[in-house]
Parts: structure tokens; sequence; C-alpha cells
């Protein structure tokens, strides 16, 4: 069955914010559209409701369609399979044309229609008020943020949020945790805005080990000396903290596999006059499925 699809022309109107999140409604968007085919039917979009969610990469478009057909044959049971492969076809050619039209045609609408809000500035006397277990502001980068329910979630436990409520804790959070943590963990209405001054910083103690561990990081070995994962590792042992340093090498249970497996991959011998060229290597792979840079991965 021969299939051919005209997009004529778009018509939108009434785009709409309809709250704080970015979402939009647009009513009376009518992609009117000419199907022909073999057997001269004809399939006219009667309604259509969007939902569109704007953010800086994307717009998603959701559609949900209702589609009537109009043909002049006289014999159902003649066309009936015919019929099915021709309505399956539309439905598939009708939601990838509209949602394609949609993203075209309002990507640029959209954008202008979601102008971004400036960030609250808290002031330093606002923020040291906040500095209890059941009121928990701390800044990260810069950034306050509302702890309160997000403390009994923690997984490093809840005494880390609570000594550092009304505290910049920029430092010892960016030890341990990989850059996007928060924005994966708290929801948006947790970012309060952007400290305006210097927010107060937890004072420490520097004994022998932090003493150590800093000369350590201003003597580190250049990184085209690192060329395994055992190097890293063995740097990694002399500059982190003793907590960072606990969380990236602990491991479940006892580690009887991760042992062995080391042990088998040591029995195995190469011949040194076998050489392979490694100049320019190439670590990616997969990991469950998932494209990874290197064939091991952190997790938080």
């Amino acid at each position: 069955m021969k299939l051919s699809v005209t997009l004529l022309a778009v018509k939108v109107q009434n785009i709409q914010r309809i709250d704080r999140d970015q979402y939009f409604e647009c009513n009376e968007f009518r992609p009117i559209m000419m199907l022909r085919t073999g057997f001269s039917k004809t399939a006219t979009l009667t309604s259509s409701k969007f939902l569109f969610k704007a953010s800086r990469q994307q717009l998603k478009v959701q559609a949900q369609t209702q589609l009537r057909y109009s043909h002049n044959s006289s014999s159902k049971s003649k066309y009936h399979y015919q019929y099915q492969r021709f309505r399956n076809t539309i439905l598939g050619v009708t939601s990838f044309a509209i949602a394609a039209s949609a993203t075209l045609a309002l990507s640029s609408t959209v954008c202008n229609e979601a102008p971004q809000t400036p960030p609250r500035k808290v002031s330093v006397e606002e923020f040291v008020k906040h500095n209890k277990p059941d009121d928990c502001w701390i800044v990260v980068n810069g950034q306050v943020y509302d702890f309160t329910d997000f403390i009994a979630h923690h997984p490093g436990g809840r005494f880390p949020l609570i000594r550092n409520a009304g505290h910049d804790a920029s430092e010892t959070f960016n030890k341990l945790h990989a850059k996007g943590t928060i924005e994966m963990n708290l929801p948006r209405d947790k970012h309060i805005g952007e400290i305006d001054g210097e927010a107060p910083v937890l004072e420490v103690e520097l004994d022998d080990f932090e003493l150590a561990r800093q000369e350590n990081v201003a003597n580190l070995p250049p990184l085209g000396l690192i060329t395994n994962v055992h190097d890293f590792e063995h740097v990694a042992k002399n500059v982190l903290s003793k907590g960072a340093w606990a969380y990236y090498s602990s491991g479940a249970d006892d580690e009887i596999t991760l042992r062995e497996n080391h042990y088998a991959y040591q029995r195995i011998y190469f011949r040194p006059r076998i050489l392979v060229d490694v100049k320019k290597i190439d670590t990616s792979t997969t990991l469950l499925g998932t494209p990874t840079s290197v064939p091991f991965y952190r997790c938080w």
C-alpha cells in the first residue's frame, strides 16, 4: 500500500504558562494534513491537546490525538485488512509529524514565553539564622540550599549536614560529591538563591595527617605519569581526606570476588616481544548498557 503525507499548515494559538515549572498548554494546535492512499481513504485530525515542558536543552512534546477516518468503500470485509494496516500507519505517521512540527513551530515561542527568573540574593545575616536541624540552610559553591527535609535521607548520615547548618560547606562537599549531585537529589524549590557575601566556614584544626595530605596535594605527579587504575589509587590514598578515602576505597561485603579476580589476572603473562602501539588508545566501553569513558565507575 502506498502512502503519502503532505503537511499543509500549522496554526498555533493560546500558549499559556500554567505553572512555575515552565509548563505550557496549547489548546489550538491543528496541523492540516492530506493523506493519500491507493484506495482513497482520508484521515483528519479533529482534536488535539499538548503539554510542553521547556528546558534549556530540549522541548518535550506529548500529544493526545483523536483521528476520524472516512471511506467510500461498500465492502468492508474486502478492505478490512488494508484498513487495519492503514489505521496503524496513520497513527504512527501522524504522531511523528505532530511532534516534529510542534518542536519546530514552538521552540522559539516557548523560549520567549519562559524568561529566566534571576536568582534571589540571600544576605549573610538571613542565611546564618537557618542553623538548626529543623531549619538547615547550607551554602555550596555560592548557592544556598535548604537541606532540612533531606537530613534524614542523607547517605552520609545526619551529622555532616547538621554540623554545617548555617555555614559554607563547599570544600567538604566538593571532596566527596560529583558535580550535579545536589540537583539530582534536591527538588528545585529547595534552591533558595545565591549568597550575597561571604558565609561563615567551620574552623577545622589541622592535624599531622591533614598537613601531610596538603603537602601531597601540592606535589601531585603529572597526570601523564598516571597510566592505570593502580596508579590512581596510590595517588588518591595520599591526597584524599580520611573520609573521602574511606568512601572510595570501601566495598560491599568482604570483597572476595574482587581479590580473586585480581589474583587471576596476575597469573596471566604476556610475551614481552609482542608489543602494541598504545600512543592512541580508547578506554570507552559500556556498563549495563550505558556508555562510559572508562571501564569502571563510582556511585554516590
